[in-house]
């Protein structure tokens, strides 16, 4: 197996789990952003929360990162 976990699939993507670093896959099975945070929630309406070196940030389905407003 590739992934050290696999987590159930919300909103089309799943947690995935690897050497302690944490991403997402797609329905296929394909990374949609690189295995690298520390913590990452669950996807909602197209985002899902981050974290890397105690920086929390919002992904959305593209991989791409966003700043969370304060």
């Amino acid at each position: 197996m590739k992934y050290d976990y696999v987590g159930v699939f919300s909103d089309g993507f799943a947690v995935v789990k690897l050497n302690d670093k944490r991403g997402f896959i797609d329905k296929n099975g394909k990374e949609i952003c690189q295995i690298k945070y520390d913590y990452v929630g669950v996807f909602s309406d197209g985002f899902a929360v981050v974290e890397l070196n105690g920086k929390r940030i919002h992904i959305n389905t593209k991989g791409e990162e966003f700043a969370i407003p304060k």
